[in-house]
């Protein structure tokens, strides 16, 4: 008797810049991951905590030193990043690691700041899901969205450019 019926595996996701099978702008030619966490963070949770916020406390773009070379930035330099479904921009900081491949940037989720008193406490500017589309075609087996697997473009932001930046009381 047969339970299951026959599901595929593997499903490519169209948006990558490296295995690009659509038009996508030329600017977006990065790779975004999403999956990167804390050991102090957990999701969206502890940022109002100040003993997490002393070991994590803003997001960080994660690229190698040629990512960085390439496009003007260097340790600790604030980031605006965007992807081609989103007309929004997020802002980080730049972290540079030797565990990336060239091309590739990584990031975490959940960012908010309790400090920030907008409503939305700075996670439209800070928050990778922001950027992220929901809109495209979802993992057929799971339903999620392809939230780590997104072309995006980045470029060096001073840090007066950042929205509510002087707002976040940061430990570095």
């Amino acid at each position: 008797m047969k339970i299951f019926a026959r599901m595929r595996l593997y499903i490519r996701f169209v948006e990558s810049p490296r295995w690009n099978t659509c038009d996508l702008r030329p600017e977006f030619d990065l790779l975004l991951l999403t999956g990167i966490r804390s050991m102090t963070l957990h999701h969206s949770r502890f940022r109002n905590h100040a003993w997490a916020r002393r070991f994590h406390d803003v997001p960080d773009l994660m690229m190698n030193a040629q990512t960085a070379l390439r496009y003007g930035i260097e340790k600790n330099d604030w980031v605006g990043l965007s992807t081609p479904h989103s007309a929004a921009q997020i802002y980080l900081r730049s972290k540079l690691v030797d565990d990336l491949p060239t091309g590739i940037v990584a990031t975490g989720m959940g960012w908010w700041f309790p400090e920030i008193e907008a409503a939305d406490h700075g996670a439209l500017t800070f928050n990778v899901e922001t950027v992220i589309p929901y809109d495209l075609d979802c993992d057929p087996v799971s339903g999620s969205a392809e939230a780590r697997n997104s072309a995006c473009k980045i470029w060096r932001v001073s840090p007066s450019d950042v929205p509510n930046l002087a707002s976040v009381a940061t430990a570095r």
